[in-house]
């Protein structure tokens, strides 16, 4: 996924200004975790071409700080998103209107972080769908961890569409006798593929 090379940077900044989404993924993964060479470099090209397409970074900063002195009316309520390191992904995870959003149990098998036949045939019918839509990326809100959190990631990932999963930890352990403790309860938001 990283680029190395200043070389490699040069080229994915080309194919970003024709639209390419596997090279601001590239870009940006690069402009996180790569070298300082090309890290700076990476940043720079993303920068660029945001700026070209009318997109500045912004902070409602002043806000907070007018809001806590008084100066601001307090009629409203103050935008935000707590996103922090998910930033990236959750913008990308912007559902189009032609993918939709589904509400499903995913149950386990007894004892097992395997999921059962009717889960099993539920992910197929609904990976089928995000790649018939478009969609590159399923985000899960659950509340399930460790082995079945991967089970989740595994199964639609085995099918090509990548899972990011959200939600609050809550471990299910393997061995419940309550059929709601081997539930998986998934709301999955679709994202259609960029370039």
């Amino acid at each position: 996924m990283e680029l190395e090379t200043a070389e490699e940077v040069r080229l994915a900044t080309a194919a970003i200004a024709s639209g390419s989404g596997d090279a601001l993924d590239r870009l940006v993964w690069t402009g996180v975790f790569g070298p300082a060479g090309t890290r700076d470099l990476a940043r720079q090209a993303v920068f660029d071409q945001a700026r070209s397409a009318g997109v500045y970074p912004a902070s409602i900063h002043g806000l907070y700080i007018a809001r806590g002195r008084g100066e601001a009316p307090a009629r409203f309520t103050v935008p935000a998103i707590n996103i922090r390191g998910l930033a990236y992904d959750t913008a990308r995870a912007d559902p189009p209107m032609d993918c939709p959003t589904h509400e499903v149990s995913l149950y386990f098998e007894h004892g097992k972080s395997e999921f059962n036949d009717f889960s099993k045939r539920l992910i197929e019918r609904v990976a089928a769908e995000a790649k018939a839509c478009g969609a590159r990326q399923i985000v899960a809100e659950t509340k399930v961890s460790g082995d079945r959190a991967k089970t989740v990631e595994q199964a639609f990932a085995s099918r090509g569409v990548q899972v990011i999963l959200v939600g609050p930890t809550q471990v299910s352990p393997n061995g419940a006798a309550d059929i709601a403790d081997r539930a998986a309860n998934v709301r999955l938001t679709m994202n259609r593929a960029v370039g």
